[in-house]
């Protein structure tokens, strides 16, 4: 068993520690729960290292034994205490990451899910215009350019008008003698693309 709990005297002194959790910056100042709380200003507990005391403010509880250690039923409650305010806190930081999530995947579905317009430059559209600025070599410089390059340019032109959000787009394969350039636009559109059906995947589910 291993515990402390620090009370403090403001509203950001408080530290719960259960097992090998410790959280800090906690108000336990006004939330005291019961006269065991009263005059305290910590408590710790590790039966590994034989440790077990008490700590008082600098007024200590009138007509109470100001004990340096914990009884064995302060320990059992101190004990629980800790064990249930670490897992509120858990709890509550669980809710905050998964809210920041949902809040982080929708806005990346509003960017995402519709090309707009010209004018707005959204994340699909420019993606789609840097893949295409890539392979303009391959259109323009006659050693390189084929019937086969020419079929993939007019796909990734007609993108906009192919498939109505950029989240239904079926990627071709990229055609032979690609550079390293094209290869890191089509990968980066291609990924977070995929990136945004797995979003609205889970999100739908």
């Amino acid at each position: 068993m291993k515990f402390s709990i620090l009370v403090g005297e403001s509203s950001t002194d408080g530290t719960v520690m259960y097992g090998d959790r410790i959280y800090g910056d906690r108000d336990f100042t006004s939330n005291a729960p019961t006269d065991k709380w009263e005059h305290i200003w910590a408590v710790r507990y590790d039966s590994v290292n034989n440790i077990n005391y008490i700590e008082w403010k600098t007024t200590k509880p009138e007509g109470r034994e100001a004990s340096t250690e914990m009884s064995d039923e302060l320990r059992d409650y101190y004990n629980v205490w800790a064990r249930t305010e670490c897992e509120k806190i858990e709890a509550e930081i669980e809710a905050a990451t998964q809210a920041q999530q949902d809040a982080d995947d929708a806005e990346y579905l509003a960017e995402w899910n519709t090309w707009g317009t010209v004018a707005e430059s959204k994340p699909p559209r420019s993606d789609r215009d840097a893949l295409l600025l890539a392979t303009d070599p391959y259109e323009y410089i006659t050693s390189i350019k084929s019937a086969e390059w020419d079929v993939f340019r007019t796909w990734v032109r007609n993108l906009p008008e192919t498939f109505a959000s950029p989240l239904d787009i079926t990627f071709e394969s990229l055609p032979s003698g690609y550079n390293t350039t094209v290869f890191g636009c089509y990968e980066s559109f291609k990924s977070a693309v995929q990136k945004g059906k797995d979003i609205k995947a889970r999100l739908s589910g």
